[in-house]
């Protein structure tokens, strides 16, 4: 049934500066010739920020064909990407925005020789087949939150991060969906393949502790707690007698690329706006820009929605 529902949890609200990090005991390199196939997922929360920071990372980031990989900002401080190197040939794939200052679960799956993926809140955002020229990406560089693999890259990201983990496979589908509004256990269908866990609920001290393991993190710089933090988790599937009806779609000459669409329909209990979406690439990808928090339902106030379904 349609919905929506929240996950509360514990965090670390990171720094801005470049200084301002995790680091941890040992990279697992994901991607190198050991773990050819891996996943990883995280919550983050965050505003706009400048350049293009690491948000978690083993490589220079200094040109995206350095071995290793990166989860990074954008350049255009809203969204998100994934970027895997092996020294000559390279692999990026973008997310949506997260620069709204809510949070998001974050995944990426990355299949050696097949489909690489990213995920939002659940979601697939795009998706490649494209394969780097071979299974040598570590760098002997070091495994770093808020910062890439040298601890010194010139940009840094203000953020708040849960919940990170790492697997040695690749996620699927319906299990990213499934589980992105849930705390983890040992009932998650992949909770075997998990190589290191870091919940970052510590709540105190300067050290995050790998649930399952020994590679836990340094807090480095400015970086403080941050306790109970909800997260509203929508479910758009259709249940009995729901429906989208109307789709409107605006383009402009001036920017071939910038897509608008405004969808209504019967869901959540309610009738009206499901939501206004934008694209920048010219409907490869789409964010959820409007109306409250969840599609359908009950009009949340200040939203001025005022049109119905029919």
């Amino acid at each position: 049934m349609s919905g929506s529902s929240s996950i509360t949890f514990d965090a670390l609200n990171k720094g801005a500066a470049v200084s301002d990090y995790i680091s941890f005991a040992t990279d697992p390199e994901p991607g190198n010739a050991a773990m050819l196939d891996f996943s990883i997922e995280m919550r983050v929360k965050s505003n706009a920020w400048f350049s293009d920071p690491a948000i978690f990372a083993n490589k220079n980031w200094g040109n995206g064909a350095n071995r290793g990989f990166v989860i990074a900002g954008n350049a255009n401080g809203s969204t998100w990407k994934f970027n895997i190197g092996d020294g000559t040939s390279r692999i990026d794939l973008n997310g949506s925005t997260i620069n709204d200052g809510v949070w998001h679960h974050l995944t990426v799956t990355y299949d050696f020789d097949g489909t690489k993926a990213v995920y939002q809140d659940g979601v697939l955002v795009s998706s490649t087949t494209d394969l780097i020229s071979n299974d040598v990406i570590n760098a002997g560089n070091m495994l770093a939150l808020g910062q890439d693999g040298t601890f010194n890259y010139g940009a840094g990201i203000g953020m708040e991060v849960a919940d990170v983990q790492i697997y040695n496979s690749v996620l699927a589908a319906n299990t990213i969906e499934d589980w992105s509004c849930k705390t983890l256990d040992n009932t998650h269908p992949n909770y075997a393949d998990l190589v290191a866990h870091w919940p970052i609920n510590d709540g105190t001290g300067t050290t995050v502790v790998d649930a399952i393991g020994s590679n836990n993190g340094l807090i480095n710089g400015s970086n403080t707690w941050s306790a109970s933090n909800n997260m509203t988790c929508v479910d758009i599937n259709l249940g009995s007698g729901e429906e989208q009806r109307r789709v409107e779609i605006a383009v402009t000459a001036a920017d071939p690329n910038l897509v608008y669409a405004l969808a209504t329909g019967v869901v959540n209990g309610g009738s009206g706006l499901f939501g206004v979406y934008k694209s920048t690439d010219g409907g490869e990808t789409w964010t959820f820009n409007c109306c409250g928090p969840q599609p359908g339902g009950t009009a949340v106030a200040g939203t001025n929605i005022i049109m119905t379904s029919d």
